[in-house]
């Protein structure tokens, strides 16, 4: 008996032609689900940076800013341990992290009780330099389907400094990213 192992060209050809057509017809779904993650994988990114400067702050037990790179969130941040807490950084305070802008076509914006700095004092609560109340709301825009943008994240800072997160479109306020502040 003659037994021959492996393939033939034909098997071959014919695997490969089944693998090219679920390819080109998955391609389109590909697509549509990256740009759907793109907004989760920003908004986890900016909580995980507000997270990582709170920590900071705490186990350093120095105030810890994460600042707009220029006043435009969209365009990234700093993390810094803000030595005088006036948040903005001196050539002599250590950068912790610094974050990559936010993807092309999405923005992040800031509301005023934000601002271009969030600062985080070592018990853990967010404050303003003058030891003011700091809380607010960053809100993540990407384009809709009519390539407007629209809400699609909001991350709230509490009075105690706890970020939290809100994806529920009815809780997001649509206006915030048609504006141009």
């Amino acid at each position: 008996m003659n037994h021959r192992k492996g393939f033939s060209l034909l098997d071959v050809l014919l695997a490969l032609a089944i693998v090219s057509i679920v390819a080109v017809l998955s391609a389109p779904r590909f697509n549509e689900l990256t740009t759907q993650a793109t907004p989760v994988i920003e908004s986890e990114r900016l909580l995980a940076s507000i997270w990582a400067t709170r920590h900071a702050a705490i186990t350093q037990g120095k105030p810890v800013t994460m600042q707009a790179n220029g006043s435009d969130w969209s365009t990234g941040w700093i993390v810094f341990v803000d030595s005088n807490h006036n948040a903005t950084r001196e050539t002599n305070e250590t950068v912790l992290h610094a974050a990559e802008p936010i993807k092309k076509d999405h923005q992040l914006k800031a509301n005023s009780g934000i601002g271009a700095a969030l600062s985080f004092l070592p018990h853990g609560e967010s404050r303003r330099p003058g030891g003011g109340l700091q809380m607010g709301t960053f809100t993540l825009c990407a384009p809709g389907k009519t390539e407007a943008l629209k809400p699609t994240h909001a991350i709230v800072i509490s009075a105690t400094g706890r970020p939290r997160t809100i994806r529920t479109s009815s809780q997001l306020n649509a206006s915030v990213c048609a504006s141009d502040d």
